[in-house]
């Protein structure tokens, strides 16, 4: 069970959405990470969540659990730092 006064960050949940999230792989797509409409399809495989309210052109599901779209973010985020490293050499955590 989960620590109640943990913050999300801290939680078990959150560390299996972001190991989940770190997984994917979508060659072809910017920085070969999934689309938001591919991610929600994938979590939907693995948690509970009404896709019948899924809808494509909005710019933010609602009924995403918050573990999974933190890691969402926090997946493309790190990709997007390795890729800045990789191309340009600027380590941007530092700035």
């Amino acid at each position: 069970m989960t620590n109640p006064d943990a913050g999300i960050f801290d939680s078990k949940a959150y560390a299996e959405a972001l190991a989940f999230s770190r997984s994917l792989r979508a060659p072809g797509n910017p920085l070969d990470f999934p689309s938001y409409a591919d991610y929600v399809r994938l979590v939907a495989e693995r948690v509970v969540i009404d896709l019948e309210s899924f809808d494509p052109d909005m710019a933010d599901f609602q009924e995403l659990p918050e573990t999974y779209e933190l890691a969402y973010l926090t997946a493309r985020l790190e990709r997007l730092r390795a890729r800045i490293l990789a191309e340009r050499g600027v380590d941007v955590k530092d700035l």
